[in-house]
């Protein structure tokens, strides 16, 4: 699948779209957030340790 695929806004409802619909879901649905909650858990908690530490650099700290 090529990357005009995941622009659903743009497609056509044909097949094409319905399968690029059904692949996204799987992704973007509510029970596959659950996946990630460890990771969310680790990185709140490494922000609030380095916030703890240094609240100045609140800034630095939430630079992407």
């Amino acid at each position: 699948m090529d990357a005009d695929s995941w622009c659903l806004p743009l497609l056509r409802y044909d097949d094409r779209w319905k399968s690029s619909r059904r692949l996204l879901h799987e992704f973007l649905n509510a029970g596959a957030s659950k996946n990630y909650d460890d990771q969310q858990y680790y990185y709140v908690h490494d922000m609030i340790l380095r916030l703890a530490e240094s609240p100045e650099g609140l800034w630095d700290i939430m630079k992407l």
